[in-house]
């Protein structure tokens, strides 16, 4: 029930404090719906700013360019710039939220996808050995690591929605998963490791034939 630490000579160094932040990752389902919801009703907040910021700085333009109109130009281009840093900031904020928002899904529904690649592909992978098995789940882990990733540095960027980000690379490996499951249904091979052995030693011979016990 209690454990008790002795630290020697902290005397009063020690800060004692409870932090509730937590980053984008730490957060639960709840915590970025709120957090979400806060940053898109701040986006417009700064969107009118800026709206209203710039309706200003046509107006004083109009006016005859005295010093005090000069003084007021330049007072109202700060604070344009300054708002219009602070959508950005704001707008990065939101993205990157909503990223991580949709990655908890997309990641919980990979291991879905990864099953249904994984049952065909034994399949069709199991007369070639563990190896060619372990080859063909590394590239597919690979490709869907470099994938993720970078939708999400796209996502970040505002290049891509951050919805596609996440779910564009679990689409397509559904996608796939479905033509492997067909192709096994049909009792196809992805790649006869045997037979790829044999054809690489015997590349000067084109037109020998496999033999048998090679193909079966």
């Amino acid at each position: 029930d209690q454990f008790t630490v002795n630290i020697r000579n902290l005397g009063n160094q020690m800060e004692v404090y409870e932090s509730g932040y937590r980053s984008d990752r730490e957060m639960t389902h709840e915590q970025l719906v709120v957090s979400i919801a806060d940053k898109k009703l701040e986006l417009e907040k700064q969107k009118l700013e800026i709206n209203n910021l710039s309706k200003r700085l046509e107006f004083e333009r109009s006016k005859p360019n005295t010093y005090a109109n000069m003084q007021s130009l330049r007072r109202l281009n700060v604070q344009h710039t300054l708002a219009s840093n602070r959508l950005n900031e704001v707008a990065e904020a939101l993205r990157a939220l909503q990223v991580e928002y949709h990655k908890k899904y997309a990641l919980s529904f990979a291991i879905i996808i990864f099953v249904l690649i994984g049952i065909p592909l034994g399949l069709m992978t199991r007369s070639s050995g563990i190896g060619m098995a372990f080859s063909v789940s590394s590239i597919i882990f690979l490709i869907y690591y470099v994938a993720l990733t970078g939708g999400e540095q796209l996502a970040d960027k505002g290049i891509v929605s951050p919805f596609w980000s996440m779910w564009l690379i679990n689409l397509i490996f559904l996608i796939v998963s479905i033509i492997l499951i067909i192709a096994s249904i049909y009792e196809k091979k992805l790649i006869d490791l045997h037979q790829l052995t044999w054809k690489l030693s015997h590349m000067k011979a084109k037109k020998q034939e496999i033999p048998d016990e090679i193909i079966h």
